[in-house]
């Protein structure tokens, strides 16, 4: 079974890859297939022992969409509602309504543990990927804005100072 669903994606990603257009970075769909196919091998690879195995190389799938997505939002965008509109239909709403749908599924009925399920994507395992997106989303506009302006040197203070704050603000369980 696993060898078909790897054989089926290979396949697929060849065709896509060769059906792409003039218009498209063949190298991005090269880097995008490699990532399709680490993430299928990482969704049904072996439990236990497997995973421990494979897991460390096949893990930059995921990262490598993210990654993708942001290269390839356009960031030089001065129509930020359309932007944000856009991706509101496109990311948000189906986060809305598939965080609705685990959180019946999974029998969250109370309002607080509904909120705290939709704000942290906890409802289902696979919702942090969509919910890292969405930030990605809202933040794309600015760190474009910023990269262009005067005050750049202010987005390389961005990342240690997030390290600095999620090390402060972390806790430890031994």
């Amino acid at each position: 079974m696993k060898k078909n669903m790897y054989l089926c994606t290979f396949l697929i990603t060849i065709h896509g890859w060769r059906m792409c257009n003039k218009t498209k970075n063949h190298r991005i769909q090269i880097l995008r297939a490699f990532a399709i196919i680490a993430v299928v091998m990482i969704h049904t690879s072996p439990s236990a022992a497997g995973q421990v195995i494979f897991r460390p190389f096949i893990n930059f799938g995921v990262a490598t969409f993210l990654f993708l997505s942001g290269y390839l939002t356009k960031i030089d965008n001065n129509d930020w509602m359309g932007f944000y509109k856009k991706r509101i239909i496109r990311v948000f709403i189906p986060y809305v309504i598939w965080t609705i749908i685990y959180c019946i599924l999974r029998k969250y009925w109370t309002p607080q543990e509904f909120l705290y399920r939709f704000l942290t994507a906890k409802a289902a395992a696979p919702l942090y990927y969509i919910f890292v997106y969405i930030q990605f989303v809202l933040l794309t506009p600015f760190l474009g804005k910023l990269a262009k302006s005067r005050f750049q040197w202010v987005g390389w203070l961005i990342a240690p100072i997030a390290v600095l704050v999620f090390l402060k603000s972390a806790t430890y369980r031994v």
